[in-house]
């Protein structure tokens, strides 16, 4: 569907609108989860692509916002995300989470080159399936290729899945090569923090693959972060892992001694209680009506 979008004074013509969500998924008369597009000739705010999420699981609507701030915060890219009031066809909606899209536009924010492969996984796919390729070479797949072939233009993906499974004595040497093995204990460092049990290492669920040309590895990067801190007594050391990549890295014997010292150095640096409340206190609420 095609609409206008109105935040203040601002109006946006010509908006591209798509509902969205799995599990969040609700009809357009009940609080519907949204997918805008923005036209190149007005773009909202820098951006053309971003989400209107209905929240369900989180009714505080502070769970993205949160878990959002601190990935960035510790250099992981992350879509930014914002609680914002929301009309829709002059019927007030209540509280949503606004979130920035992954695109070009997204991925020029955080690397040097943007033109990589960008995959999105599709609810509950691993790596170790064929993913669904948003921009990069892979969104043309050459000919008759089969998706597992090595003439498959997702050839990165599965030389990351043949990496996780090398031998013991060398798979940290071939993970290293083909993933940013640090960033990806930052961010898994942080789902345990945050008990984030639908994220990639516990759930191989809600996430984002980046290819970066510039050093040819892959970046983790969260989505869907709205089930944070549902379980008061959950574990730290450890959580069951069921993503590949995960799986394959914590069977390196100086792995879960770096994961834990990683959850130590974020304990002491972004996960403390000043800069959780800092986080939480700037937020604030705007207004947009669709």
């Amino acid at each position: 569907a095609i609409g206008s979008v109105q935040v203040g004074t601002n109006l946006y013509p010509s908006v591209r609108f798509q509902m969205k969500g799995s599990g969040s998924f609700r009809s357009i008369h009940f609080r519907p989860s949204l997918t805008l597009k923005f036209p190149s000739t007005n773009s909202f705010y820098g951006l053309r692509k971003l989400h209107l999420n209905n929240s369900v699981h989180d009714p505080g609507r502070l769970n993205e916002v949160l878990g959002s701030e601190l990935h960035l915060q510790t250099k992981v890219p992350t879509p930014r995300a914002t609680p914002v009031r929301v009309t829709l066809n002059k019927k007030d909606l209540g509280v949503y989470v606004l979130k920035e899209g992954f695109d070009k536009r997204f991925l020029a924010r955080h690397f040097a080159a943007p033109n990589g492969n960008l995959y999105d996984p599709k609810w509950g796919q691993d790596i170790d399936t064929e993913l669904e390729a948003d921009s990069g070479p892979a969104t043309k797949p050459p000919i008759n290729a089969s998706p597992d072939s090595p003439a498959s233009a997702q050839v990165d993906r599965l030389q990351l899945v043949k990496a996780t499974k090398a031998p013991i004595t060398n798979r940290l040497s071939a993970l290293q090569r083909r993933l940013d093995v640090d960033r990806f204990l930052t961010t898994t460092a942080l789902q345990i923090l945050l008990d984030d049990w639908d994220g990639y290492a516990r759930h191989h669920n809600n996430f984002r693959l980046y290819q970066d040309p510039e050093q040819n590895r892959f970046v983790f990067m969260p989505h869907g972060m709205d089930l944070l801190m549902g379980t008061p007594r959950s574990t730290v050391y450890w959580p069951e892992f069921n993503g590949l990549v995960m799986r394959g890295l914590f069977g390196i014997p100086e792995i879960p001694d770096r994961l834990r010292e990683r959850i130590l150095e974020l304990q002491k640096g972004v996960f403390t209680e000043t800069n959780l409340v800092q986080i939480l206190q700037k937020t604030e609420i705007g207004r947009a009506h669709v």
